[in-house]
């Protein structure tokens, strides 16, 4: 028997599967405001798991986006990502385009 399971990227769609209560809890954090912090082993469907949840509090108006930190795996290894996330020319970049979403 073929595993139906899709391993070591992200899943969405017929792929991504039984996450019910997950994704509604999850929700409800997002629309009350709730820092939550997502936290299990490796290759458990952390990151297929959020951006499900950011698709469909999108299609909710809400609106969202995805910084992966992986990469940053020390305080070296962080400050480019940070750099670049708030440097003021892509800051204001980043306000321009929520702006035009929001008109």
């Amino acid at each position: 028997m073929k595993n139906p399971f899709v391993y070591g990227e992200t899943v969405s769609g017929d792929n991504f599967c039984d996450r019910v209560l997950e994704i509604k809890e999850l929700i409800a954090d997002i629309k009350n405001g709730q820092n939550v912090i997502i936290f299990s082993p490796r290759r458990y469907g952390k990151t297929s798991l959020i951006k499900q949840v950011l698709r469909k509090v999108k299609v909710q108006g809400i609106l969202t986006f995805y910084i992966d930190l992986y990469p940053a795996i020390n305080k070296g290894k962080f400050k480019p990502i940070r750099a670049l996330l708030f440097d003021r020319r892509h800051e204001l970049l980043f306000l321009r385009y929520v702006m035009s979403l929001i008109h």
